[in-house]
Formats: structure tokens, C-alpha cells, sequence
């Protein structure tokens, strides 16, 4: 009897033992399911930490483009303020382009009412090989006698070989009959002392009709040319001396429209 209530107690104290064990492993198994929902939340804050990274990348992003965007639109702007200065510009030209245009058609028009008033035929001038010569009975300055020329669209005459020369004569003696004044031709040496050449800058060339001992540019005074009469040849004489005067243009071409050199009136030297 006491045997089997020892074991009895025995027993009794290993239950409470067990009951313990039972009611520990309940606790651990609880603090087993809090810490799975721990877990199972830092999953899930692992995952939002994930997206969240994807997020901020997404936005970085963005912000990459958005100051690429910027940089276009002030691009886009500066071109805007370009595109509003060339359109100025432009139309600045096109009214510059419609002055010209209208200063080319009032030159036209002046040029063609010069036109009626040059030198040809119906003007009383004579031609000869296409050139038409005017001898004039007025006495003037070598310069003058240019300028009148040039008024006229031609030159001075310019004598270049015997054949013109002797019908620049002719002309002359048709003309003005016994006068025993000299007429100017179109030949200097007022660049450059003894280097003579016609108005229209080029040089004397191999043809001349020089009278003898000329030309002897006597006191350092003697620029210019004329035909002398009564032997007809040519003499430097000082380019102020009034002279009667032939002057030379090509029909329907006034002589500035070939001169390129001072209008075809030399002023290195300013002797007239």
C-alpha cells in the first residue's frame, strides 16, 4: 500500500513536470508563431524595401529627364529667340532688297533718259569703225574737255593707230576748216613723267605721231597731249591750255561702263 501511493505520487509530480514541459512547449510554440509573423513582416519590408529602391531608381530617372527636358526647352527657347532675330534679319534684307530694287530701276530709268543725250549718230557725230567721234569747237582744259566727254558716255579721243589718227584730222579740218587751234586727244604722262597713256590707263603702245622733238615736257609743265597744228602731229603742252576737243563713245555703250581707273581721269598729279 505504501509502495503503490509512493508510485502513486511519483507519477503525480512527473505529470506536474509534464504538464510544465506541455505548458513551455506552448509558449515556445506561440513565441514560434510570433517570430514566423516577425519573419513573414521583415519579408514583407524586405519586399517593400525592394519596390521602394525601384521607386527612388523610377525617380532618379525621372529626374534625369526632367533636366534633359529642361535643357531642351531652353534649348527650344534660345532657338525661338534665334528663329525671332533671323526673322528680323530677314526682313530687314527684304526691305534693303526693295530699296536696291527700286535704286536699280531709277538708275535704269536715268540711264536710259542719259542714253538719248550720248554720242551717236543722231547726235551729229561721225563714225568710223564703229566709234563715234565728235569734234567740238569749244576751247577748255584738258580735265574739262575729259569731263565733257565723260558727260557725253564716251572719252577723249584716242588716236591708236595712223588710220584714226588721220581721220581724227579729217573730222578736225571738216569742222573747224583753217583754225589753227590744237585739239586734245585722249594721251597723258600726268601718273608718271614721260610714261604716257591713253584715259582709259593703258599704254602708248608702238603707234605715235609725235611732232619732232616732242615730246620734251619743257619747264616740267608738259602733261598733256594735243594734235598740232598746222603740221597735225602731236606736242605735250600743259594740260591748262584751252584747246578745242574730239571726243570718242561707243553707241549704246557709255565709256563708264569700261573705265575702271578714275573714271578715266588720272589725279596722281594734280596739274590740270
Amino acid at each position: 500500500m505504501s509502495t503503490a501511493l509512493y508510485a502513486l505520487k511519483c507519477d503525480q509530480d512527473d505529470m506536474r513536470q509534464l504538464s510544465t514541459t506541455v505548458d513551455a512547449l506552448k509558449r515556445d510554440q506561440d513565441d514560434m508563431r510570433q517570430l514566423s509573423t516577425t519573419v513573414d513582416a521583415l519579408k514583407c519590408d524586405h519586399d517593400d524595401m525592394r519596390q521602394l529602391s525601384t521607386t527612388v531608381d523610377a525617380l532618379k530617372r525621372d529626374q534625369d529627364d526632367m533636366r534633359q527636358l529642361s535643357s531642351t526647352v531652353d534649348a527650344l527657347k534660345c532657338d525661338h529667340d534665334d528663329m525671332r532675330q533671323l526673322s528680323t534679319t530677314v526682313d530687314t534684307l527684304k526691305r534693303d532688297l526693295d530699296k536696291e530694287r527700286n535704286r536699280t530701276a531709277a538708275l535704269e530709268q536715268r540711264l536710259h533718259e542719259m542714253s538719248k543725250t550720248l554720242l551717236s549718230p543722231s547726235t551729229g557725230c561721225t563714225m568710223w569703225r564703229e566709234v563715234c567721234y565728235k569734234a567740238f569747237n569749244i576751247r577748255t582744259t584738258f580735265s574739262d574737255a575729259a569731263a565733257a566727254c565723260r558727260a557725253d558716255g564716251g572719252t577723249l579721243a584716242m588716236p591708236r593707230d595712223a588710220e584714226t589718227n588721220a581721220f581724227l584730222i579729217s573730222l578736225y579740218k571738216s569742222v573747224h576748216g583753217r583754225s589753227q587751234v590744237e585739239f586734245w586727244i585722249g594721251l597723258h604722262d600726268r601718273r608718271r613723267e614721260g610714261s604716257f597713256e591713253w584715259l582709259d590707263g593703258s599704254a602708248l603702245g608702238t603707234y605715235n605721231s609725235w611732232r619732232s622733238g616732242e615730246p620734251n615736257n619743257a619747264w616740267d609743265e608738259k602733261d598733256c597731249v594735243v594734235v598740232w597744228v598746222p603740221s597735225f602731229s602731236w606736242n605735250d603742252i600743259p594740260c591748262g591750255t584751252p584747246q578745242h576737243y574730239i571726243c570718242q563713245a561707243v553707241p549704246g555703250r557709255p565709256y563708264w561702263q569700261d573705265s575702271h581707273r578714275n573714271n578715266g581721269s588720272p589725279t596722281i598729279r594734280s596739274k590740270t
